[in-house]
């Protein structure tokens, strides 16, 4: 999920040590006094062995940003290292509650609470976006992960982060699972998952124009398109990737790197994921968020999880009849 920094997710924030010196490591030395001098509400090297909660927010903002502008100007970059070296989310917070409330399957009564997130946030902090370490840091990226159905838990997430007070700005929510042995038909299996793509799209893309009113467009950056719904060529290739793969070409790694990421169900594989062996299905819209839809991202969890696609064998076998890897390609792109 992304963020925009505000007062309350400085709240969340962290050192890997609880001081302000657990944010710089060994590559920040040649910069320190630099950077000393630059920050104006306080004396860096006076507070380096105190708490980092003993600084202010405005504080925090201050050191935070300036740190990532000495950084992104000595050593690091976006395209090499996103995450914000040295900062974590706190294990615990404390929050209050005016009504009973359950997030993260846990259940709180009315009142002030600790709060454990140890097993739902990721530790690790991500910019949110290039132009946070290129031009000016405003935002950063968490990774939530726990063992229920994927639905229910971005249904927890955005709750978590309007009790909070700071509604997020976007989110990506996964649906994982196992990739396929493909041993019954290393043809029509892979077809039978292409379809259940492209059934997955569709009821997305349709969803974001009856539910929210969203065109479906193609939103392009420097980078090439960044968000677009699915087109012929797209799930051509996606089926002649996975068929391919399916068929001995890759060896046993099916690395799918941002190929398909731009779609609201995009597919991922390889080394972008935490596993190896395992794929996801990426949900990237304003759809992730909405509790009208939790059942059906809950579907495709269970989906992911089960390998139950949906789709038969048969049902393939019957719309293909025959065909080579291309030509099965072609004709499910028309």
């Amino acid at each position: 999920v992304d963020g925009v920094i505000q007062i309350p997710l400085v709240e969340l924030l962290d050192t890997t040590n609880g001081l302000v010196s657990g944010l710089f490591s060994s590559q920040d030395q040649p910069f320190l006094e630099e950077l000393a001098e630059e920050i104006d509400s306080f004396d860096l090297f006076e507070v380096f062995d105190k708490s980092f909660d003993s600084l202010t927010v405005e504080q925090k903002f201050e050191l935070l940003k300036k740190v990532t502008h000495f950084r992104s100007q000595y050593y690091q970059s976006y395209r090499t290292n996103r995450v914000f070296i040295g900062l974590q989310v706190k294990k615990r917070i404390t929050m209050d509650f005016d009504r009973k409330t359950r997030i993260f399957s846990r259940n709180y009564s009315p009142g002030t609470h600790q709060v454990d997130l140890s097993g739902v946030f990721s530790p690790e902090i991500h910019y949110k976006g290039k132009r946070d370490l290129a031009d000016e840091f405003v935002g950063i990226e968490f990774h939530l992960r726990k063992q229920i159905p994927g639905g229910t838990f971005t249904a927890n997430a955005y709750r978590f982060f309007e009790l909070l007070g700071t509604p997020l700005e976007a989110s990506h929510t996964y649906a994982v699972g196992k990739i396929p042995q493909f041993s019954r038909d290393p043809i029509l299996e892979p077809l039978a998952f292409t379809e259940f793509e492209r059934r997955v799209n569709f009821i997305l893309e349709l969803s974001g124009l009856f539910m929210f009113k969203n065109s479906v467009k193609t939103v392009e950056n420097e980078s090439g398109i960044f968000f677009g719904h699915l087109t012929q060529p797209t799930l051509s290739s996606m089926y002649r990737k996975i068929a391919e793969y399916a068929s001995g070409k890759f060896g046993s790694t099916l690395d799918i790197k941002s190929d398909f990421k731009f779609l609201y169900a995009g597919l991922k594989a390889g080394k972008t994921l935490d596993t190896p062996g395992y794929w996801a299905l990426e949900i990237r819209s304003i759809l992730a968020k909405s509790e009208r839809l939790t059942g059906f991202m809950n579907y495709l969890h269970r989906a992911m999880a089960t390998q139950d696609y949906f789709v038969s064998i048969p049902e393939m076998e019957e719309w293909s009849k025959t065909g080579t890897i291309e030509e099965l390609s072609e004709k499910i792109g028309q």
